[in-house]
């Protein structure tokens, strides 16, 4: 399940690191933008997609490895 969330990771992580790029550019603007602010973001994001990434792997591994009850 390890491998499939490292997987899993490389596609969830880009888009969560993605959305909180756009809050401080939203709320700030690229004028008054602070790089601090853009590299907490990242790692928020970053940290975000670590839980993500095992959720989605353990629905997926849940999904395609039933539990077979007699």
């Amino acid at each position: 399940m390890i491998k499939l969330a490292m997987i899993l990771y490389i596609m969830i992580a880009p888009t969560i690191v993605g959305f909180s790029l756009l809050i401080p550019l939203t709320l700030w603007g690229t004028s008054d933008l602070d790089w601090r602010l853009l590299i907490v973001a990242i790692v928020s994001g970053s940290a975000v997609a670590v839980p993500a990434s095992l959720f989605v792997a353990r629905r997926v591994f849940r999904v395609m490895n039933p539990q077979k009850t007699a």
